[in-house]
């Protein structure tokens, strides 16, 4: 057998293309069965509708009358704050 004989019919085995061209069945069938499988793995996925996570945000919000926004948060919120830092969960 020559080189291009042997050549050209381990194209034609393994010429997905062709194959797909001269059998479109073939190749819808497993398109279904790729769509289905999918479908099928994704309604049997486990969700949850509460994950657990923890949200640690908190804002302060201190007024003190006459006083600006720097003194204000020096010597009213970093307190709070300070104290807040040290509780336990």
């Amino acid at each position: 057998m020559t080189p291009q004989a042997r050549a050209s019919s381990a194209g034609s085995v393994w010429n997905l293309s062709a194959l797909a061209i001269r059998w479109p069945q073939v190749s819808l069938f497993f398109i279904a069965v790729v769509a289905i499988a999918g479908a099928m793995s994704y309604f049997k996925l486990g969700q949850r509708e509460d994950p657990d996570f923890t949200f640690r945000a908190m804002v302060i919000r201190s007024i003190w009358p006459g006083a600006s926004a720097e003194q204000t948060d020096q010597q009213v919120t970093d307190r709070i704050v300070d104290m807040i830092r040290g509780l336990s969960d």
